[in-house]
């Protein structure tokens, strides 16, 4: 199966709504990027960065990560949001993803 194939019947499965909003990250080089978002609405409830941002510079990619975790789950949470759909798109969950996922679990996210 192609790749493209593969990332079309994995984006099908994984909806969030109202209840359970999507959590999604994506890496880039040098920056990462989360979100929280209710596809029914097609809203971002919550956006955290490392573009730009002094409290992730001089930090490793999976420091990063964790970090990014805990900023997005204090935002989420601020929002009411307590339980998410975990997006990890094509990536392994290894590394930066799992860092990320920890973090969001130890701020009280559940997923």
């Amino acid at each position: 199966m192609s790749y493209i194939k593969k990332k079309i019947k994995r984006a099908k499965n994984i909806h969030g709504n109202i209840e359970r909003p999507r959590a999604c990250l994506y890496k880039g080089n040098k920056n990462l990027t989360a979100q929280i978002i209710n596809d029914d609405k097609g809203e971002v409830l919550a956006y955290v960065t490392t573009v730009g941002d002094k409290d992730f510079k001089g930090q490793q990619k999976i420091a990063k990560g964790a970090l990014l975790g805990k900023t997005l789950a204090k935002k989420a949470i601020a929002k009411e949001v307590k339980k998410v759909v975990f997006d990890r798109r094509h990536y392994k969950y290894h590394g930066i993803i799992k860092s990320f996922a920890d973090a969001l679990r130890a701020e009280g996210i559940e997923f």
